[in-house]
């Protein structure tokens, strides 16, 4: 008993929290910023005109993209497919 009060008695020392929000909410949903950005990870290719996308294409939105390719879809370039 003494072994797991100790136990628990370290662990709630290393693992505690000290997060502070600081500032206040803007009210600004993430959708609704106009310059929004986002990490995609691409691969170039010299064979395909435009890059590989090294990720599931389904739930990426294609607003998130920096380019389009006007004769095939983003689904094309998906690497895991």
């Amino acid at each position: 008993v003494c072994l797991w009060i100790l136990r628990r008695a370290v662990q709630t020392m290393i693992y505690r929290s000290h997060y502070a929000p600081c500032g206040e909410d803007q009210g600004i949903s993430f959708s609704n910023v106009a310059a929004i950005s986002s990490y995609v990870p691409e691969v170039k290719s010299d064979v395909f005109p435009y890059p590989l996308v090294a990720v599931d294409t389904d739930d990426v939105d294609e607003e998130l993209y920096e380019w389009k390719d006007p004769e095939k879809p983003y689904s094309y370039y998906d690497l895991t497919r």
